[in-house]
Order: structure tokens, then C-alpha cells, then sequence
């Protein structure tokens, strides 16, 4: 039965459903019932068409889809939640209360942008996927419905996975997961032996529903797609956060059972090995998300791959505890002492405009002699006045990591903040930098290159494989990124991808990335940009694996030098990838396509425009008549 849509600009709105199943709340899961309930996009068309908006505090309102029906949910200045009003009444089947009083008019343009905001993301999919969701406490409700159904449909089944998974990391931390704030004793010493047994235990009974719900729905659905990319990814993912998770909250021991044999495939154990292979003897590698981040850790942890690189997952730095674990696993040198990183302190930090620039060394010498500087009086949180931070360079005379003393072309490094404030994780990579001052090597996964933007690093880093080398401006070795690629990298087995999926289409853009970087270095050698497309060919055969937008690109470099043979090459090949995707989806209807199937149904009319324009900017004759051959699909699920 499909969800009613709601398309009206009224606030004068009611659904009347003549039927029984809204007569009560269900203390059992029903898939009709909540069939039945209106979709996210049109509860916010409703409410956003209803009330003027006050976009300032957008940040304490939130929707959440519970058992009797939608709710609108405001938080007060500690973001707990703090009001909920009904406002769409599940029994009644009736939108009622839409209006809030007490919103002041932001105009059109805030309604409009608050209901951009609400919509982005990911937010519609989760709630069409879950059966409630949005509230702190959802992931119980979650599991109270599903965990004794059987033949759950994939969405339903990563529902339930989720919510263990939620429910266990709100259990080992919480607040940090959206539930409220605990203190929990080991934050507070950092000792192992402070940890209450039966919360470590609760964790884990969570953890192990959780990988056994995903191992099910692995098994069922092979073929599910999931935020991270396919369900083995998440499968394998999930083993590692729960070690993970018990190593840098000091139980490591306990986390052992989970560091399983051959859990990751060949071609993503060789991934995560090249990551750490481009780095240098000792090196720090920032990380951001899980596929940047678990692997690595595991080739690490239980193969033994390069353990000398210290990897840091910058989201993970928000917590203060992964902060103790790195500096005290690593001997990380900052100038804030730990207890300024413990429990809410310096959760986050504003940028003020007080002065042009600060030196960032001084600044965090000035915080650890004296707490009392730099405080907002309204927030009471620090602050660092102004937007530009930088710190002079000063190399030691010897022994300076790979020569850099000899190379550097500028006394200072400059930042730009492009935010209006900063967080733990922000402020503890900022003082690890400055205070260690390049006498460690230092990298960025592709992953964290969104931290590098925030922070107006840019300037400052520069691919050398599949990382970025932090570095001062114009020390940057060209040559070993030609190594990395050419030479050190082994690549695991193509054969055994999927290249569809967001996770090793992800990893594979990333080489592409180097691969493309390291071309443009040898444009005018057309013998070494030979040798390296055919190393590209060699490990990636085009045949097998999709190179998707890259593709055009590609194609138009080699034009550029006349290699028109290679240029032809690389979009023969993915529009052939581009027929046998489509065809893979044939029977589906646009309007059937999963939310992850969609995305990669724009990557690829994407891509087919971009090898159109290339093909005709070029002026290939052999490809006069390819807008033809790929119109029917952008006709059938394009806009």
C-alpha cells in the first residue's frame, strides 16, 4: 500500500483514512500501520507552508516520527529536548497544532531555507526506513517492534541492526550518540579499572545483536546498499567500531573477540595498505570516516601492516577519551594538558574577530598557563580572536624530518577559519600541529580533506598516493607520488568488486585522483604519461571496472596530447559500463529505484553527459551518434 502524498500550501489540512488501524496504538509492529503515516517531505511541506520561520533557531527544532504520529520537537540552550507537540495525530489521521506563535517571521526566504535544511541529507531516507525515529530514545521503541518479527524486508533489518549498534554506543558513551549526558567515571580518570563491568557488558551484548542482525541481512540481501557503501562493508565495519571502541576506552583485551580472520576482501586489505604505505616512517595519518579508518585499523591490529603510522579518526577526537588514548598510544606532544580536553571542556571553541591574526602557538600556551583567558561572558566557552591563525615555522637545525629544514619557502603557515567556531577534535589537531611544528610527518586521507577545507589547510597539502602530505608551502616532493603509484602500491583483486557502490566507487576515485594528479605532473613526458596510463590500465582494467566521471576526463588529457586512440578508449569502455548498469535496472521504474540506487543513476547521467561534451568538444567522429545511444536513459530516470 503506497504512502499518501501531501501537496497544499494550507495550513486547513485534514486526512481522513476510513479505517480501523488507527484506532489504537499497536504494541506489536504493523507494516500497514505505519504505511499509512505521511512521508517526511510532506510533513515538512506542511509545516513549513504553516509558520513563519525563525532560521537562527533552526538548530533546536527537529521532527520525529513516533508510535501515535509526527512530532515537532524543540531543545533548549543544552540541546536536550525540551518540548514536543503532536502534529500529525495518527488515530484522527489529522494534521492538527500545526501553527507555532512563538516563531518569529524570518520572511519567505527563512521558511524556504529552513525546509532545505530539514530535507538535505539523509534525514528523508531514514525515516522512510525506520518505523520511528528522530527522538532520543527511538532506537528502544525500534527494537521493542522488530526484534521478535521474522522475514523483515532489508530496510527493516538494518532498522533493527542500526539501533542495537545506537543503542550499545549510547550504552559506552552517552549523550555523545543523541541520548542525555552521563558522566561516566572512566572519563573522568581515564584508568580502565574505573569501568563498571556490567555497562562494558551491556555494550557488548549490543554489539554482538548488532553484527548478527547486519550478518542476516549480509547473507538475505547481498545486494542492500547502505550509508557506507554495500551491506558487507557495514557488516565488516560494525566488527571493527566495536573493537575499536573498546580499545581507545581502555579495554582493548575485551575487544579481541571482534578483530576476526579475513574480514575485510583482498582488494580492500591492499586499500588500506597503500594508505599507510604512502605515508613516511612514523607519520601521523588523519582519518574521518569508517571506510577511511576501520580497514586501516585492522591491517594494522591484526595483520601487522605498518604500525608505526599513528592513525587518528578526527570525528573520534571529539571525545575526550580517544584524545587520551592517541596522545598516550602515540606520545603525541600538545601544550594543552589532557584535563583540558576531559568531559565537556573545550567541547568547542568560537573565532572571533578581535584581532587580525593569532600566533596558534602562543595562543595555546597562553590557555594552559592561564584557563581563564579568552572566555565568551555569554557562553562561557573559549574563544580564539580572530579568524586567520598562524604559527612561525622554526625547523630544527638537524635531523629534520626528510630535509624539510632545507626546503621550506615561507616563515608561517596561514589559516583561514572558514566557521564560526571550532571543534574538540578541531582544536586538538590544531594543537598537535602547532606544538609538534613538522617534526613529524603528518597526512590526510581523502576522507579528512573536509577537515583540511574547514580549517583553510589547502594551501598547505598535496597528494602523494592515497593521502595528503601536510607540508609548508612549495616542500612537497613530487616524485613520490609517481613512486607510491608506479612502484610501492600493490592493488588488490578487481574481480571480486562491486563497482557500483558508493564505498569502492569512493576508493577508486581516490587513486583516480592520484593517478590524474600524477598525469598532469608528466604532461610534457609523453613516454612517462604512456607508462602511466597503461599502469592504470593494468590494475584497473577499464573492461572491468567502471571509472564512471572520471572517464571523460581522462579522455580529454589523452586528446589534449593527441593520444586520440587512449582518449577513444576511455569512453568506448564506459559507456559500455553506463548500457550494463542501465540494463541491470531495466525493470525498474524511476519512482522504485532505492535512495542509493538513485545516487548512482545521476553519477551515471552524469557521466554519460561529460563523455557527450568531451566526444563533441573533441570532435570524434566515432562517437557522433553516442547522445543518441545514451538520450533513452536520461529521458527514463532523469529529471
Amino acid at each position: 500500500m503506497k504512502k499518501l502524498r501531501f501537496k497544499t500550501a494550507s495550513i486547513a489540512i485534514l486526512l481522513v483514512i476510513t479505517t480501523s488501524i488507527f484506532a489504537q496504538k499497536q504494541p506489536k509492529f504493523d507494516e500497514d500501520y505505519f504505511s499509512f503515516f505521511p512521508s517526511y517531505e510532506d510533513l515538512i511541506e506542511v509545516y513549513f507552508s504553516a509558520n513563519e520561520f525563525d532560521y537562527s533557531l533552526i538548530g533546536k527544532t527537529k521532527f520525529a516520527k513516533k508510535t501515535d504520529g509526527w512530532y515537532v520537537i524543540f531543545l533548549d540552550d543544552k540541546f536536550n529536548e525540551a518540548e514536543e507537540r503532536l502534529i500529525w495525530n495518527a488515530e484522527t489521521a489529522m494534521f492538527t497544532n500545526i501553527k507555532n506563535d512563538a516563531l518569529e517571521d524570518g520572511g519567505n526566504e527563512a521558511v524556504e531555507q529552513g525546509k532545505q535544511h530539514f530535507l538535505r541529507g539523509y534525514s528523508p531516507m531514514w525515516f522512510e526506513q525506520y518505523p520511528v525515529y528522530g527522538y532520543q530514545g527511538y532506537e528502544d521503541d525500534v527494537i521493542n517492534l522488530l526484534e521478535n518479527e521474522e522475514n523483515l524486508s532489508a530496510g527493516l533489518l538494518d532498522a533493527l541492526a542500526r539501533s542495537y549498534s545506537s543503542k550499545g554506543m549510547e550504552t559506552i558513551n552517552p549523550g555523545q550518540y543523541g541520548g542525555k549526558k552521563k558522566v561516566m567515571e572512566y572519563d573522568r580518570t581515564f584508568k580502565a579499572k574505573d569501568w563498571d563491568e556490567a555497562t562494558l557488558k551491556t555494550f557488548m551484548k549490543y554489539a554482538d545483536k548488532s553484527i548478527a542482525t547486519f550478518k542476516i541481512l549480509s547473507d538475505t540481501y547481498p545486494d542492500y546498499q547502505t550509508v557506507v557503501g554495500d551491506i558487507k562493508m557495514k557488516y565488516r565495519n560494525e566488527h571493527m567500531s566495536a573493537y575499536y571502541v573498546l580499545k581507545f576506552s581502555g579495554r582493548a583485551d575485551l575487544g579481541e573477540k571482534y578483530l576476526i580472520d579475513n574480514l575485510y576482501n583482498d582488494y580492500q586489505i591492499k586499500t588500506a595498505s597503500n594508505y599507510l604505505n604512502t605515508c613516511a616512517s612514523n607519520a601521523i595519518l588523519f582519518t574521518a570516516g569508517d571506510n577511511d579508518t576501520y580497514p586501516l585499523i585492522y591491517v594494522q591490529d591484526k595483520l601487522g601492516v605498518r604500525t608505526d603510522v599513528k592513525v587518528i579518526n578526527t570525528s573520534l577526537a571529539n571525545l575526550g577519551r580517544y584524545i587520551h588514548f592517541v596522545k598516550s598510544a602515540y606520545n603525541l606532544p600538545t601544550t594543552l594538558p589532557i584535563d583540558e580536553y576531559k568531559l565537556e571542556k573545550n567541547n568547542y571553541i568560537l573565532i572571533k574577530n578581535e584581532l587580525e591574526d593569532v600566533d596558534l602557538r602562543d595562543y595555546f600556551k597562553a590557555l594552559s598557563e592561564d584557563d581563564d583567558l579568552y572566555t565568551d561572558e555569554t557562553s562561557g566557552v573559549h574563544y580564539i580572536p580572530a579568524s586567520t591563525g598562524f604559527w612561525v615555522v622554526q625547523p630544527k637545525p638537524l635531523g629534520f624530518q626528510l630535509g624539510v629544514a632545507k626546503r621550506l619557502s615561507e616563515p608561517a603557515a596561514y589559516f583561514l577559519f572558514s566557521r564560526s567556531y571550532l571543534l574538540k577534535g578541531e582544536v586538538f589537531m590544531l594543537d598537535l600541529l602547532t606544538t609538534d611544528n613538522w617534526q613529524t610527518p603528518v597526512y590526510f586521507t581523502n576522507g579528512g580533506y573536509f577537515t583540511i577545507q574547514g580549517l583553510g589547510m589547502t594551501d598547505y597539502v598535496k597528494v602523494e598516493g592515497l593521502a595528503y602530505r601536510f607540508l609548508p608551502k612549495g616542500t612537497h616532493d613530487a616524485q613520490l607520488l609517481e613512486d607510491n603509484l608506479l612502484s610501492a602500491f600493490e592493488y588488490g583483486n578487481v574481480d571480486e568488486v562491486n563497482w557500483w557502490t558508493s564505498d569502492n566507487y569512493i576508493n577508486f576515485a581516490f587513486y583516480q585522483m592520484g593517478f590524474k594528479e600524477l598525469l598532469e605532473n608528466q604532461r610534457n613526458n609523453l613516454q612517462k604519461v604512456t607508462t602511466t596510463l597503461d599502469k592504470i590500465q593494468a590494475v584497473f582494467p577499464h573492461e572491468k571496472v567502471s571509472y564512471q566521471s572520471e572517464a571523460a576526463s581522462l579522455a580529454d588529457f589523452c586528446y589534449d596530447l593527441e593520444l586520440y586512440e587512449r582518449g577513444d578508449a576511455f569512453i568506448k569502455n564506459e559507456v559500455d559500463h553506463i548500457h550494463l548498469y542501465f540494463k541491470s535496472i531495466q525493470n525498474k521504474a524511476k519512482d522504485e529505484l532505492t535512495f542509493f540506487e538513485q545516487q548512482t543513476v545521476n553519477r551515471m547521467l552524469y557521466t554519460a553527459s561529460q563523455l557527450v561534451t568531451i566526444a563533441e568538444i573533441n570532435e570524434r567522429e566515432v562517437f557522433r551518434d553516442l547522445a543518441t545511444w545514451l538520450s533513452p536513459y536520461s529521458e527514463q530516470y532523469g529529471e
